[in-house]
């Protein structure tokens, strides 16, 4: 990881070239691989997804996997329609998080599936204001959203309640992410200062997993200290994006930015990104464009 972000930093804070639609585009590519990956094998379709009962280590990567790359190729999305607002970008925003919503079905991914509804929700209700339009473009472009929302969410919810997934997000009570999360606590309660290091909590574990939620693992694995390090780590930068949001509002690309932090730091409590290269990538390649944006 450390040899991705060191090549990676200076190309993202160099100020003169634009390689983050290239880190984007990538982004996206790959997502768009892994689903014609698993419909080569068979493993994805647009018909019968949702009552598909999928095993989930059936997929090439882990299950779990393909709703963290989908979260980040759609926030690639979201930063190429507000640089080039053009109809490839407009049909990607349709097509691709469709895709992804049905990946979600299938995979049985909780959180891939919530992060997909409530950020593309987000972004067209917040992100996407055009500040130039007349007031009669406003009301119409906000009436046939609405009206598009509607059907889709009751499309939606008829679906969710013939799926599989259902079953997964009824019996979260008994989630083993949950108890994980209590065993990295009990660990950390144990070894507050020094953790019990790096990749060893998984040792302490029946299971013999990490806890799925970043907070949970770094105060395990290195204590406190290591707690606040990561905090800083995730928190100045979204700190900084609320900052400059209150400086301009209006600026789309600033409340996207901002959407990107917060969100981020949400979805910490499900995957440990901080040990994942691709996520810490991605993460400071926001932070270099937050930057640019700064100094320009």
């Amino acid at each position: 990881m450390l040899c991705l972000l060191t090549s990676y930093i200076p190309l993202g804070l160099n100020k003169n070239k634009d390689y983050e639609v290239y880190f984007h585009i990538g982004f996206i590519i790959s997502m768009v691989s892994l689903i014609l990956i698993e419909y080569s094998l068979g493993n994805f379709s647009l018909t019968g997804f949702a009552s598909t009962k999928a095993s989930r280590g059936r997929f090439f990567y882990n299950a779990n996997y393909y709703s963290y790359i989908s979260y980040f190729a759609n926030f690639s999305l979201f930063y190429l329609h507000l640089k080039y607002r053009n109809i490839a970008t407009t049909t990607s925003l349709i097509i691709l998080p469709l895709l992804l919503l049905i990946l979600a079905f299938i995979t049985q991914s909780r959180s891939g599936l919530l992060f997909i509804l409530m950020l593309n929700g987000l972004f067209w209700f917040t992100i996407t204001k055009d500040n130039k339009s007349n007031i009669i473009k406003k009301v119409v472009k906000k009436v046939i959203l609405i009206a598009i929302t509607f059907f889709f969410v009751f499309k939606l919810i008829d679906t969710y309640q013939n799926s599989q997934i259902k079953n997964r997000v009824t019996n979260s009570s008994e989630d083993s992410r949950t108890i994980l999360a209590y065993e990295a606590i009990n660990v950390f309660t144990q070894y507050p200062f020094t953790g019990v290091g790096l990749g060893q909590f998984p040792n302490y574990t029946k299971s013999r997993q990490f806890s799925h939620n970043s907070y949970t693992e770094v105060l395990a694995e290195h204590g406190i200290i290591g707690g606040l390090l990561l905090i800083a780590l995730f928190g100045i930068p979204t700190y900084r994006s609320f900052k400059n949001l209150k400086n301009d509002i209006k600026n789309p690309v600033l409340r996207l930015n901002f959407l990107f932090f917060t969100s981020f730091l949400l979805y910490n409590n499900a995957y440990v990104f901080y040990k994942a290269s691709y996520a810490m990538v991605y993460f400071f390649l926001i932070i270099s464009i937050q930057h640019k944006m700064k100094i320009n």
